[in-house]
């Protein structure tokens, strides 16, 4: 190479030959940080700087980089924040590095820059100004990262390492957790609770995938009941929810620990109150959803659909119908959803019918018709269908 080149061309003609020659990890360092000055000193393009790290570090060599935090800081600061044409590419890079590796300090290492970057803006997730762009696609890293490790393997090692982390450099795990949940369970396919009602026989603890449940019920023990149920709900009043996700994580809420059924009851209790209330029919559906999936899990986890029908809306003491205008407002919300409830749920408010208050009987009875009606015809095509075959 000859002197009478361009500052810049000399530049990268240096820092590429000399990351060809070592794999040593303090000479990758130092000449990481001697291209991060020769590229502020303006004696190499920023775009090839960049483009020359990717492309000459080897995976063997990129440990060295995230193991000397620095560097490690500078480097992943310096590819997600300015090159915008290669972000993609490199994002992809990461994620795999993070999934494929068989050893434990290479994640750990790229993990830990990148949660520093998630959290070098704002101290929370939930902040009204939202992360900047490098935070947000460090973020965005991790979150993939996460999941896809759960399709390699039946154990969630990435998460594992992240809890590790968070605690070593005290960053709120919580947070990150509100973050990763809602990543998990607000992606497509999406729908409103109402069509979830016809669908909801597919989503069960066993129809899980195993890396899945093991996730999920990881995120849950770290969680806590309380902000597990707080994030359950929060979520399933958004605008986009996937209804599968959601009610998958609930299954594998029931079966962490005894405090998350409590928590899981008191949730639902919530949420009838609010409905009833204010009469608003979609928290009403929500509840009659969250109570039906964990009545799926079993008695022993929660109880049957009809049970618990029964002690909220039934002739107990404990009964939510105390008047007539919150009577009203449930049979002609479950009328309005005869077509949507199955065979068993519309078998329980037959059998388990609401409380019939004073000068009410009428309303409870003429639904209770059409419910028995719906069930006969139920009945009929399913006996059809069976001939058929």
């Amino acid at each position: 190479m000859s002197l009478s080149q361009s500052p810049e061309t000399f530049g990268t003609w240096l820092l590429i030959n000399k990351l060809k020659e070592t794999n040593d990890d303090k000479v990758i360092d130092g000449v990481i940080s001697v291209g991060v000055i020769l590229r502020d000193l303006m004696y190499i393009n920023h775009q090839n700087l960049i483009e020359l790290l990717i492309k000459h570090i080897s995976f063997i060599s990129l440990y060295s980089i995230f193991k000397l935090h620095t560097a490690g800081l500078v480097l992943i600061h310096e590819i997600l924040s300015n090159s915008s044409n290669m972000k993609e590419t490199v994002c992809e890079y990461f994620i795999t590095s993070l999934v494929s590796s068989s050893s434990h300090e290479l994640p750990a290492g790229i993990i830990r820059v990148l949660l520093s970057l998630s959290f070098s803006q704002y101290n929370e997730y939930n902040n009204d100004n939202g992360l900047n762009s490098t935070a947000q696609c460090s973020n965005n890293i991790l979150m993939e990262a996460v999941q896809r490790d759960v399709h390699c393997s039946s154990d969630p090692v990435i998460i594992n390492i992240i809890v590790s982390v968070c605690n070593e450099l005290g960053l709120s795990l919580q947070l990150f957790l509100d973050h990763l949940l809602s990543s998990i369970i607000s992606r497509p396919p999406f729908c409103n609770a109402r069509e979830m009602l016809t669908r909801q026989n597919e989503v069960t603890l066993s129809c899980i995938e195993e890396g899945k449940s093991k996730l999920l019920s990881k995120v849950a023990m770290l969680m806590g009941h309380s902000l597990c149920w707080k994030n359950i709900i929060k979520i399933s009043q958004s605008s986009n929810v996937n209804w599968f996700g959601l009610l998958q994580f609930v299954s594998c809420c029931v079966h962490t620990h005894i405090d998350h059924v409590t928590g899981f009851k008191k949730c639902i209790t919530d949420l009838l109150l609010i409905s009833l209330s204010q009469e608003n029919e979609e928290y009403l559906i929500i509840s009659l959803l969250l109570s039906r999936q964990g009545g799926m899990e079993g008695g022993h986890v929660f109880p049957s659909y009809g049970n618990w029908f029964k002690s909220v809306f039934g002739s107990s003491q404990h009964s939510l119908m105390d008047s007539k205008r919150t009577l009203t407002f449930l049979i002609k919300c479950l009328t309005n959803l005869i077509n949507e409830d199955p065979p068993y749920c519309l078998q329980a408010h037959i059998t388990f019918p609401p409380r019939k208050l004073a000068k009410c009987s009428q309303l409870v009875t003429g639904y209770i018709v059409k419910a028995k009606s719906r069930l006969d015809y139920l009945q009929v095509l399913t006996l059809l269908s069976c001939s058929k075959e």
